[in-house]
């Protein structure tokens, strides 16, 4: 098999200009030539970078912003999510002074590897793996809750089974694909943390790395030393979409691109043993995700034809590896299978392809949503047009096979709707590929890699910064919420309902208990306001009350949640102002058919005393 890797890119476009703008080029683009040795005049910027290039400069730089970071983090937290923007207007400065200096850093690494006695390849990677625990770190350093409201079920699972020691694969999907719970129990248990929440907030950290490793290994089988770490870095700044959270899919995830790893020949060939070794390891993560996550076994397998058709694997029955475990525990688990499985969704592209499930209302959200969507797809789509690029510049067997690679999972759109989620699916199972083949820019437009660097990193870093932190007002879980949430799992009776007050996000399911509970959504707030913008008292309780009897579910009690997490998703999605809902709240505490059970600053938690009669 040829060797792939020769065709990685080195700078070598060194135009002839004058002595004097070359220096200032030095220092702008690392990749450009030094002064012509024959210069007598002696030039100062040279020198200084001549100096620069003989001391640690590239890991002195990352450290230092590093440093910054993390006093950065210290003095600003805790912070209260509270406020559009998230942490980006209220974090110290010093944080955007550090994240500078260790792209900064990073960008120098090309520099001083190919004219200075040290391992550019070595500091490129210590800049990346940098970077990558200064942008998943922050949100458990400054935040005192996670992110994501739909984390907390997972916790729940991961507490269920830390509790019974079991799963029942009737209460839930989760249960029926509990190998994440499952080892995320057994490693709480191991850890002494009685609470996974601790292990929930710093998780995604925890894969971010694991993925980057298995991203260094993948990229390493296709391009040089260097320019994997060029790609490991476009994958960090690429992976805006939020899907490193407390899950399964996040685990699968990482563990599909250390499949692809193991699955791709290296130039010359191993040895029966490490083939054997390898094969044996890609077997042992495909029953790990077969029993972890319901997709990805299938993005794998689809993935891994691509690569031997391109002969790029060479077993041609590897993608069966995943497949065979997948379908046997999807035909164990066939129930739940056809709840969230519908035949009719087979072939519908339109309807699969739509960020919302079908019937369900299209939310209108706030300007600071569609910065956030234009943030990630931003990202994405440069790193595509780069991908892009460099498969038309070559043209070669290698560069189709990564963009079909990267286009293979749009074959879930042909399946499954997936919840909504598909689209997201399919941009996170591509960056890896598109990665690899944007960091093989360069050489053909005669270009220096570190001059399109300068350019590419500030708008994918701004990109990654912005998409990823800047609805945090709506996302992360406020502590006074959970505190609620977790008093009503600990003290009502099996049997009873929960309704959240208002639109959207609510902490639930955060506990063992979780299956004796139904769970409610009450967005109809806004019903209760007079012509004047007050609360109607009466109307207040009547909606409450109708809100939690109408589930016709039998229950013992009925509780109601109001939490400055919900009061934030309604004022996000344009269901109702934050004074509305106070106003609605308050009316609520003045009822009479309402009590308070749990009370903080920032939420309440109600129970009903006994249903009156409504008038019809």
């Amino acid at each position: 098999m040829c060797d792939w890797r020769s065709r990685s890119f080195t700078s070598s476009h060194r135009p002839r200009v004058p002595h004097a703008i070359a220096s200032v080029v030095i220092l702008a683009d690392p990749t450009a030539a030094p002064p012509r040795p024959h210069s007598r005049r002696p030039n100062f910027l040279h020198a200084v970078y001549v100096r620069l290039t003989h001391v640690p400069v590239v890991p002195a730089v990352t450290t230092l912003g590093l440093v910054f970071w993390f006093v950065a983090c210290l003095v600003s937290r805790p912070l209260d999510p509270n406020s559009e923007g998230g942490f980006l207007s209220r974090i110290s400065p010093l944080w955007y002074v550090g994240i500078i200096l260790i792209a900064t850093g990073w960008g120098l690494s090309g520099r001083v590897g190919q004219h200075a006695k040290t391992d550019g390849t070595k500091w490129a990677g210590f800049a990346v793996v940098t970077m990558t625990i200064a942008l998943a770190a922050t949100p458990p350093i400054i935040y005192p809750g996670v992110r994501f409201s739909w984390t907390l079920k997972h916790v729940g699972v991961t507490e269920y089974i830390l509790a019974y020691h079991s799963v029942n694969s009737s209460i839930d999907i989760y249960q029926a694909w509990p190998g994440f719970f499952a080892a995320m129990a057994t490693l709480c248990r191991s850890a002494g943390l009685s609470d996974p929440i601790a292990l929930a907030r710093w998780w995604p950290l925890i894969v971010d790395l694991v993925a980057l490793a298995a991203m260094r290994q993948l990229s390493r089988k296709f391009l040089s030393e260097y320019r994997s770490w060029v790609a490991c870095g476009i994958f960090v700044l690429g992976n805006a979409i939020g899907q490193d959270y407390y899950s399964p899919q996040s685990i699968s995830f990482a563990f599909a691109i250390l499949i692809f790893a193991l699955a791709v020949e290296v130039p010359g060939g191993d040895s029966e043993s490490l083939i054997g070794l390898r094969i044996f390891t890609i077997a042992i993560l495909s029953f790990a995700i077969a029993v972890t996550h319901q997709l990805t076994p299938f993005m794998v397998a689809i993935a891994l034809a691509v690569l031997v058709i391109f002969r790029l694997v060479r077993f041609k029955w590897l993608p069966l590896v995943p497949i065979i475990p997948a379908a046997f525990w999807a035909f164990i688990q066939i129930d739940e299978v056809r709840r969230y499985f519908k035949l009719g969704s087979i072939g519908d592209f339109g309807t699969n392809i739509r960020l919302h499930q079908p019937g369900a209302p299209i939310v209108h959200t706030l300007a600071i949503g569609q910065v956030d969507l234009v943030a990630w797809l931003g990202a994405s789509a440069l790193i595509a047009a780069a991908a892009l690029l460099t498969t038309w510049q070559h043209r070669n067997r290698l560069s189709y096979a990564l963009l079909l690679c990267a286009v293979s999972p749009v074959a879930l759109f042909f399946f499954n709707q997936y919840g909504g989620e598909g689209t997201f699916r399919v941009i996170l199972f591509a960056l890896p590929w598109l990665s690899i083949g944007a960091a093989q820019i360069g050489k053909p437009l005669r270009i220096p890699l570190s001059s399109i660097f300068w350019i590419g990193l500030p708008i994918l870093l701004a990109a990654n910064i912005v998409g990823s932190a800047i609805l945090d007002w709506v996302n992360v879980v406020r502590p006074n919420d959970l505190a609620a949430e977790r008093y009503f799992e600990a003290h009502a009776p099996n049997g009873s309902v929960l309704v959240s007050l208002g639109s959207g996000y609510a902490p639930t399911k955060s506990t063992r208990r979780y299956p004796s509970f139904s769970y409610l959504m009450a967005p109809g707030v806004q019903s209760a306001l007079l012509p004047n913008g007050t609360i109607d008292t009466a109307q207040a309780d009547s909606l409450a009350i109708s809100l939690a009897i109408s589930s016709k579910r039998p229950a013992s009690k009925y509780f109601v949640l109001a939490g400055e997490q919900i009061e934030a998703s309604g004022e996000y999605q344009r269901v109702y102002s934050g004074s509305e809902y106070r106003a609605f709240v308050s009316a609520m505490k003045h009822s009479q058919y309402w009590v308070i059970v749990y009370n903080t600053p920032t939420s309440v938690l109600f129970q009903l005393r006994a249903p009156p009669v409504l008038k019809k």
